[in-house]
């Protein structure tokens, strides 16, 4: 255990590497059962207006094939009379070929489409250079136990792709550690630091879970409602069901693609948005703190960039309010608080708003005190 506290030391204070873990941004993750109905959300405009007749002359053509392949097949054992295994036999052979014949015709209609048909591809123009997003996505790599450094290599494959695209600031990536062998555990440490020197990029993370609770859904669960207020979209890896892609380099013009096509779901954003432009970020790291306590949502821009942009970014995670630190408005130990769902804007004092934040925030007063 004392190799494993010194790791975790030089994981998180070292200068050269950076944290092992970003910021807490909370984001809800209520469970629900599969039992409740739920309306399902209209399908992207995206599909041809002939898709239901595409289907129907699948489906004729596999069951004509079907038809005549159990015609003939059924001439073949009556001879002398059916008897209860040709029966068997011949009702296999039916159920069998159906699949085969649905599995052939859908490749041989999608070939033929594919060569004739209209190009359709949802707007992604592969000659172009890759769109600017607007939004922040993770990247998330849970591993149970395996090999530490053959999870380091897919990892470092997956980052040199994205870097090559010019948008990496846009993704983070996180290996979500479940590992219960001490030995892989130390190893996964190991393999990380590692991983951080090899690549210098501080938008790798790691977290080991010292109880594996609920497993690799537990496993997701949790970085959800501890990291998952500070993103967009999440890639899972290993079966996880959100959107994602096979590789990498086209990540970017998928994400740009489900922007305009607004495919995703709809997500409450956090209460507040925290944007500090003093070099220390303590005042964002206190606030952020104390206003977690209290039960809000918070999230922190950690990008350098202009306050215009920092605010689009805002209104996209659909935060409530925004706290700025260190504008040219306010003075050193002032914050300028912007109401982004109802207008408006005030200049707070940043110790007030650290000894009593439901005086300024009234919906947080109740929230308290539930």
């Amino acid at each position: 255990m004392d190799t494993v506290t010194l790791l975790k030391a030089s994981a998180s204070t070292d200068a050269g590497i950076g944290h092992a873990l970003p910021p807490e941004s909370p984001m809800p993750m209520p469970q629900q059962s599969l039992w409740i109905p739920r309306k399902r959300a209209a399908a992207p405009g995206t599909g041809p207006g002939t898709i239901a007749l595409r289907r129907s002359i699948v489906f004729a053509a596999s069951l004509g094939m079907t038809g005549v392949a159990a015609y003939e097949m059924y001439e073949v054992v009556q001879v002398g009379g059916l008897t209860f295994l040709e029966g068997i036999v011949l009702g296999l052979f039916v159920v069998l070929f159906a699949w085969i014949a649905l599995s052939f015709i859908s490749t041989l209609v999608g070939f033929v489409v594919a060569l004739i048909g209209p190009e359709r591809a949802l707007g992604i123009d592969t000659r172009a250079p890759l769109p600017k997003l607007a939004s922040r996505t993770a990247l998330l790599l849970p591993t149970y136990n395996e090999v530490p450094h053959r999870v380091a290599s897919r990892l470092q494959a997956i980052y040199e792709q994205v870097e090559q695209t010019g948008r990496i600031a846009h993704f983070d990536f996180y290996v979500l550690s479940d590992s219960t062998d001490p030995d892989v555990w130390l190893a996964e440490e190991a393999a990380f630091l590692t991983l951080r020197e090899r690549t210098g990029s501080d938008r790798i993370y790691y977290r080991h879970r010292s109880r594996n609770i609920a497993r690799k859904s537990g496993n997701i669960g949790e970085w959800v409602r501890r990291f998952g207020g500070r993103y967009d979209h999440m890639l899972g890896r290993f079966g996880y069901e959100c959107p994602a892609v096979g590789f990498a380099f086209d990540v970017g013009r998928v994400l740009a693609v489900m922007e305009s096509q607004g495919v995703a779901v709809a997500l409450p954003g956090p209460d507040f948005f925290i944007i500090d432009f003093t070099r220390e970020k303590t005042a964002a790291l206190s606030l952020a703190r104390r206003l977690r306590d209290r039960g809000a949502s918070v999230a922190r821009d950690i990008l350098t960039r202009e306050l215009p942009e920092s605010l689009d970014y805002a209104r996209a995670q659909r935060a409530r309010r925004v706290l700025v630190v260190g504008s040219p408005r306010t003075e050193p130990e002032q914050l300028l608080v912007l109401d982004l769902a109802g207008g408006g804007e005030q200049t707070l004092s940043i110790r007030d708003v650290l000894e009593q934040p439901h005086r300024h925030f009234a919906d947080m007063e109740e929230r308290g005190d539930a």
